[in-house]
């Protein structure tokens, strides 16, 4: 990893081109290293992003089915109340008639 090209004159100077060489190797790698810590922190977010808004999506989906729901049964359940008197009997019964008389 190392390139040395010694040249210094004595030991001294080539012990700090070592140490300078080593600095700046080490810079080096800790420079990529935090490079890919970030990506991998963006990736993370990301992901845990698209998982909230599908979970979040899905959620109001069921929400929106239960609401049809209840909206039927509350419903069908008024109706069912309303249909009681037997003026409205004769009503729904007048309709059904007048169906049946345009076929």
């Amino acid at each position: 990893m190392l390139s040395l090209t010694l040249q210094a004159d004595t030991p001294a100077e080539q012990a700090h081109a070592v140490i300078v060489e080593a600095r700046t190797a080490a810079e080096k790698e800790r420079a990529l290293a935090i490079e890919k810590t970030r990506q991998e922190q963006e990736e993370l977010l990301a992901r845990a992003r698209r998982e909230i808004a599908a979970e979040r999506d899905s959620a109001v989906a069921e929400l929106r089915r239960e609401a049809v729901d209840l909206s039927l049964a509350a419903a069908s359940k008024l109706i069912e109340k309303r249909l009681d008197g037997e003026t409205d009997r004769k009503l729904v019964q007048e309709f059904l008639s007048s169906l049946g008389d345009r076929r």
